[in-house]
C-alpha cells in the first residue's frame, strides 16, 4: 500500500520520502518513481529516525504533506500470534507514532 501511495503522490507532483527497513525495495521503488522519490532505509523503531528524516527533508525543495504508512503483521488469526509476534507488531505499528507525537 505504501508503494502505491508513493507512486500516486509522485505522479501528482509531490516529492516523496520513503522509509523502510528493506533498502533494496526502496531502491527499486526509487528506480520506478524517479527523481520525486527519496529513499531512507531505516528501522522506524529507532530513536534516531526523526533526526534522519529531518536531515533528508533539508535536501528537499518543500514538504507537501505527511502520510504514515507504517504497518507490519506476522499473519494468521490473532489467537495464533505469539507474544513475540504481538510485541513486534506493536513496536512497529504503534510505539514510533506515539513516541513522535509526544516528543
Amino acid at each position: 500500500m505504501g508503494s502505491v501511495t508513493a507512486r500516486v503522490l509522485a505522479e501528482r507532483g509531490w516529492h516523496v520520502l520513503g522509509l523502510d527497513q528493506d533498502g533494496a525495495a526502496l531502491n527499486d521503488l526509487c528506480g520506478q518513481i524517479g527523481a520525486r522519490f527519496t529513499a531512507l532505509p531505516c528501522d522506524v523503531r529507532s530513536a534516531d529516525v526523526p533526526a534522519q528524516v529531518l536531515q533528508r527533508l533539508q535536501g528537499l525543495p518543500q514538504l507537501d504533506g505527511l502520510v504514515n504508512m507504517v504497518g507490519v503483521s506476522r499473519g494468521g488469526p490473532i489467537d495464533s500470534l505469539t507474544d513475540a509476534d504481538w510485541d513486534f507488531a506493536f513496536d512497529v505499528n504503534v510505539t514510533p507514532a506515539a513516541a513522535r507525537q509526544s516528543g
